[in-house]
Parts: C-alpha cells; sequence; structure tokens
C-alpha cells in the first residue's frame, strides 16, 4: 500500500448550484427475455455507455463536428437525443460514469494532451450542469504524454475510484481515491495484487467498489477496495478461467453480485463462491467480437453490446505510436440487446 500525506490544497470548483431530487426511482423494472437487434441510426460515434432505469447514456464524438457530447436514448431506441452540456472543442472526454443518484460524471481534458485543463463535471439526466471540479491539482502536468484516467467509479459516499492515472509526482499505477469535492484521499497499490493490469471496477450491489483483475500467478481475481484503509479489502481469486481475456467487464448483477463480460463469454459470480458461472458461452455472441470496451448490463436484465466499425486515435509521439486515451470510437453501430438473467434462469431449470 502506498499512502499520500495530505497535500494542503483546496480543490476550487467551478460552478455550483443546488442539485436536483433525481433519486433513482425504486420501481421494479421487469425482466426481459427480448434478444433484438438495433441499428443505431443517431449522430453519435460512439466511446462509452451507461444506463440507469430504462435509459442509456452515450458518450462520444459528433459525425458532423467532431466535438465530444453525451446523448441519451430510452432502451431499444435507435436514435439518440444530444444533452445540452456544450463541451468546448478543445475537450475530450477520458471517462463518464453514473453515480447511484444516476447524476452524469464526466472526465475531460483537453483534446491536445496539454493537461492545461482537467475537469469533473456533474450534470444531471437532462444535462444541467450541477458542477465542474477543477481536478488539475490532483492530475498536474508533469507524467507520461497526458494519459489521466481509464475508467472511474462512484461510491455511495460520492467518492471516486480512478484507474490509469498519473498521481501527482507518483508513476506508479493502482485506484486513485479523490473525495467528492476532489480533494485527494489517496492510492491503492498493492505488489501481490498487480495493479497496474486492472480490467474492469464496478460498484457491488453491496455499495462497495469490486475490480477484476489478475494475482501473481495470472488467474483472474475479484478484489474489494477498503476505501477507509487505502488497501484491498476482500480477494476472491480464480473466479474466471484462465486466460478469460484483458477486456473483463464488471457490473453489479441481478440474481448475483457481479457479471463479467470478455472474449470467453458471460459470467456470473456470487462473492465467496470458489467460481463463477458460464451464463452465455463467446462462441455464441451474435456480434464480431471487437465489443468488449462498450458494452452495458441494463436492469432489464440484460446486456448492451455496442458493435461496428471501430477506429483507433493514435498520436505519434517521439517516433512512436500510442493509443490516446478515449480512442477507440464506434461507427456505423448496431446494438445487441443479449438477455443474461432469463438465460440464468433457463440454466437453472435444465
Amino acid at each position: 500500500m502506498v499512502a499520500i500525506e495530505n497535500q494542503g490544497f483546496v480543490t476550487k470548483e467551478i460552478e455550483e448550484t443546488e442539485p436536483p431530487n433525481n433519486t433513482l426511482s425504486e420501481t421494479v423494472v421487469p425482466i426481459s427475455n427480448k434478444e433484438i437487434t438495433i441499428p443505431y441510426e443517431g449522430s453519435l460515434d460512439i466511446c462509452f455507455i451507461a444506463n440507469v432505469d430504462n435509459i442509456i447514456f452515450l458518450a462520444g464524438v459528433e459525425s458532423d463536428s467532431g466535438i465530444y457530447a453525451i446523448h441519451k436514448m430510452k432502451i431499444e431506441d435507435n436514435t439518440s437525443e444530444k444533452l445540452p452540456l456544450n463541451i468546448p472543442s478543445d475537450l475530450m472526454i477520458q471517462a463518464f460514469n453514473l453515480d447511484i443518484e444516476g447524476n452524469i460524471h464526466i472526465f475531460l481534458t483537453d483534446s491536445d494532451k496539454s493537461v492545461q485543463r482537467c475537469e469533473m463535471w456533474i450534470s444531471d439526466q437532462e444535462g444541467r450542469v450541477i458542477r465542474k471540479i477543477d481536478m488539475r491539482e490532483v492530475f498536474p502536468i508533469e507524467g507520461s504524454f497526458g494519459q489521466i484516467v481509464t475508467d472511474f467509479v462512484i461510491d455511495g459516499e460520492g467518492r471516486y475510484y480512478i484507474s490509469g492515472n498519473r498521481f501527482r509526482e507518483i508513476s506508479q499505477s493502482g485506484i486513485t481515491i479523490i473525495e467528492a469535492d476532489g480533494q485527494i484521499l489517496g492510492l491503492v497499490d498493492s505488489p501481490d495484487s498487480r495493479l497496474w493490469g486492472i480490467y474492469s471496477m464496478a460498484r457491488g450491489n453491496d455499495g462497495k467498489i469490486y475490480l477484476s483483475n489478475n494475482t501473481r500467478n495470472s488467474e483472474m481475481a475479484v478484489m474489494s477496495i477498503d476505501p477507509e484503509g487505502l488497501c484491498i479489502g476482500e480477494c476472491y481469486e480464480d473466479v474466471l478461467p484462465s486466460g478469460y481475456g484483458s477486456y473483463t467487464g464488471a457490473h453489479a448483477g441481478i440474481n448475483a453480485d457481479l457479471f463479467f463480460f470478455g472474449d470467453a463469454g458471460i459470467y456470473s459470480y456470487d462473492l465467496g463462491d470458489e467460481s463463477g458461472k458460464q451464463i452465455i458461452a463467446g462462441s455464441m455472441f451474435p456480434f464480431s467480437g471487437e465489443v468488449q470496451l462498450c458494452q452495458e448490463f441494463l436492469t432489464d436484465g440484460r446486456f448492451l453490446l455496442v458493435d461496428g466499425d471501430r477506429r483507433m486515435k493514435t498520436e505519434i509521439i517521439n517516433g512512436n505510436e500510442y493509443l490516446i486515451n478515449s480512442g477507440e470510437i464506434y461507427q456505423n453501430v448496431v446494438f445487441y440487446y443479449i438477455p443474461v438473467v432469463s438465460a440464468m434462469e433457463s440454466e437453472s431449470n435444465n
């Protein structure tokens, strides 16, 4: 574990208004057993997806302007509506996610990678900005090629758990935990868990933050994060088959603690079990197999998987080609809705 002392700065809040009361509804969403395919006809080249209730949020680049934007649409729609966030043309979305109240959190940095601007925008579901947090003190300009964030999740206290980042003058990777106001809580790292190889993070049904990762013997493990101790909490080893793939996506599940998606298929896992259970084999997927980084588990019991023409954004730095974060953009997109919970029930009945 590497702990960071209080750095003694106060993060500047650029804008703040009274947040609207948009706590998630407690209505029970009926489980869907419909597997459908829908070609997307909207104007967004998609980088990321997230969902709450029956609303799907898309982050990506507007096809006509090349400017990053957030869109929303209902489940099974074929087009999307742009939210009025007015993201400047010189900023790029590096990651986005939703908190437990359904607010949208968007991590933005300069598109030219200068990191003169580094902000977290918090918006409601209609695109009204609640506040903007200046995070340059957390992620200073010193570091490697302006690479900041590959993924983040938000716990019930509003804390950010961020992977794939530069943490002040430390080049070490791990999970950076940041308070809701932008102040640094610390860095979680463990030589036993090889946190440089984090595949995915998720907020579990119990409210804890979990990540999928390899252990020293290269077997897949599920680990919980202890924000108070700045360390790994529980570690459940060998929960997925060896060689499961480096594109594992973790999600809180229905009828299971966690779901995982990767090359080998979709697995369910209950914490403490000896191993995960395969629900759908990868060979059964009705798409090309290049969807590992753009998928979401829906509250109606289905996985939403994005397939399309994948365009990689790269940059030549010192004669070497590097993938720019948010560099995977999907065009000519098709949405696949794959029933997962109904597949679990079918397995249990056989």
